[in-house]
């Protein structure tokens, strides 16, 4: 679980210059599918 984060933030940190906007999001939606049973 924890490697599909990480990959997760590194797929993020390498569209940041697309989806500026976005990765927050996708760092707070990653946070709660982890969180999940």
């Amino acid at each position: 679980r924890r490697n599909a984060v990480e990959r997760a933030i590194g797929w993020i940190k390498g569209c940041r210059s697309v989806a500026t906007r976005h990765d927050k999001l996708a760092v707070n939606y990653m946070a709660i599918w982890s969180s999940s049973p």
